[in-house]
């Protein structure tokens, strides 16, 4: 389209000055125009790549942030866990030395079975407890892994 319209500005010319000088202006006018046409088209590419570019990189910052509040969500999860387990833990504890004191006024007692039943108890509740440390640390190291 802007080819057939810089030839007929090119043919109107030459007929108006009929010149050898004239012809040799008008045609490098004419590739002067190409030469235009061509560095406006590139600057065009040029700039619909850089805006595709731009795209790419807002979509990754939106997965980026996407992600970064699913990793929080997650840690703010675990920190609540560890926080659950050290409850858990204090309480075993707790029942622990009240069973451990129990023990020992029934053995001043000397209850034979009520002792065994009171000691299956307590060695109940301290391997709960190793159990629950166990998972705390496991829990503990995963949060910090990350």
């Amino acid at each position: 389209m802007l080819y057939a319209i810089a030839m007929e500005q090119i043919i109107n010319t030459d007929r108006k000055q009929n010149t050898a000088e004239s012809g040799l202006v008008s045609v490098k006018r004419f590739l002067l125009l190409l030469q235009v046409v061509k560095e406006r088209d590139l600057i065009g590419t040029q700039l619909v790549r850089r805006n595709d570019e731009v795209s790419l990189l807002y979509q990754k910052i939106n997965i980026f942030k996407m992600t970064l509040h699913k990793g929080e969500l997650q840690y703010n999860d675990r920190l609540e866990d560890i926080r659950v387990l050290k409850l858990v833990i204090r309480q075993q504890r707790c029942k622990n030395n009240m069973l451990e004191r129990g023990t020992e006024a029934v053995d001043d007692l000397r209850c034979g079975d009520l002792t065994n039943t009171m000691l299956d108890v307590g060695l109940s509740s301290l391997s709960e407890l190793v159990h629950l440390s166990d998972d705390m640390l496991v829990l503990i190291n995963e949060v910090f892994s990350r």
